[in-house]
């Protein structure tokens, strides 16, 4: 007795095939999620408004915010670093 199909592709096949979506999106909401959240994180610790963060309580921009905030998963969760900004000028 051959296998059962659907559309011209077995069953079988066809549920792997909605799993391995299902996956993929669950790894991206995971990982829109992550950025999201150090998005905020680096919003919240950045004490001036800049760009499109725009903050109330905190409405000009300070030049010792003038860098970049790396985030870095680790174990204990989201840690963020400031790194010097890098100008085309003082790369070469």
């Amino acid at each position: 007795m051959p296998a059962p199909t659907f559309c011209g592709q077995s069953i079988a096949a066809r549920v792997k095939l909605d799993v391995e979506e299902a996956d993929i999106d669950w790894f991206d909401l995971r990982n829109m999620l992550l950025v999201a959240r150090a998005v905020t994180m680096s919003a919240l610790a950045r004490g001036e408004s800049r760009g499109a963060h725009q903050r109330e309580d905190l409405p000009g921009m300070l030049s010792q915010w003038r860098l970049n905030q790396v985030a870095r998963l680790e174990s204990g969760g989201l840690a963020l670093t400031p790194a010097p900004v890098v100008t085309p000028a003082a790369a070469q």
